[in-house]
């Protein structure tokens, strides 16, 4: 120590009291060794970080986390020193902090973090099904089911997780998605989802008259003349629903089923049917 005391002519007085304090440059010159020696000399941590020092120089001399903590190096700091997330826990260093230092979720979990310490860090719900954690852990640690749908969860994944259909549909599942995940079409009905969205889904006329809906209702939807007939529905309710003698007749109704329906001879002839077919008729 008395060689490195007069180095370059700069005493190190400031290191105990006495004189000014050497510069930061020439300090990290010397490097560790000299660390350790001035350590081995009674200098604290704090009076090495204000003279320069990096916290890895401290580490390698034989400070611990404790001590680096409490000289205000902060946790980027030790954990650019080499101490790891147990290390930092274990001194008192929060999960927040951590995070905020640059660990990962991994670490924090070999560190003796649990699930429902990662939400408060800051840990986005991508971030977690990244590392691997369902659904349910995520609705279990505290994560919304916005947060879950955008860090990629499928209906199914959150109708696992306990979700109802009733709450999916607001979060922004179509009736495809939530059919996918298992509900039925009758699930689907509670949850509000119209006629014109179950058609969009795919589902039939038949399909959708199951489910309890109308005819009226699945006009409104779109469905053919066509699609009703193969739904069930007589010439009679289709006439009555509004649709014209030439749907019914586009629909595959024949001249003889569409007169007891109701149909005039002007529909008839609206349709394209000639005097000479309505008199065959």
């Amino acid at each position: 120590m008395a060689a490195f005391a007069t180095m370059n002519g700069v005493g190190l007085g400031g290191l105990n009291g006495l004189g000014n304090a050497p510069s930061a440059s020439l300090l990290k010159v010397v490097g560790v060794t000299v660390v350790t020696d001035l350590k081995a000399d009674g200098r604290t941590a704090s009076q090495l970080r204000a003279a320069g020092f990096r916290a890895g120089h401290l580490r390698t001399a034989g400070f611990s986390a404790g001590e680096l903590k409490d000289a205000n190096y902060n946790a980027g700091d030790l954990k650019l020193a080499g101490f790891s997330a147990n290390d930092l826990k274990k001194v008192g260093i929060s999960n927040c902090y951590l995070r905020t230092a640059g660990f990962g979720i991994m670490e924090l979990q070999d560190a003796g973090f649990t699930l429902n310490d990662f939400l408060p860090a800051g840990f986005s719900s991508s971030e977690m099904r990244a590392a691997g954690f369902t659904s349910s852990d995520l609705r279990a640690a505290g994560y919304s089911l916005s947060d879950l749908k955008s860090a990629g969860f499928t209906a199914g994944d959150l109708k696992t997780a306990g979700f109802s259909r009733c709450y999916l549909r607001p979060a922004g599942f179509n009736a495809n998605e939530i059919l996918a995940a298992g509900f039925t079409i009758i699930d689907l009905l509670p949850a509000g989802f119209s006629p014109e969205d179950l058609k969009k889904a795919g589902l039939s006329a038949s399909d959708i008259r199951a489910a309890g809906f109308s005819l009226s209702d699945l006009k409104q939807a779109g469905f053919t003349a066509s699609e009703m007939k193969a739904a069930g529905f007589s010439r009679c309710y289709l006439r009555a629903a509004g649709f014209s003698a030439t749907d019914l007749l586009a629909a595959g109704f024949s001249l003889s089923d569409l007169l007891p329906a109701g149909f005039s001879a002007s529909d008839m002839i609206s349709a394209g049917l000639s005097t000479a077919d309505l008199k065959s008729a």
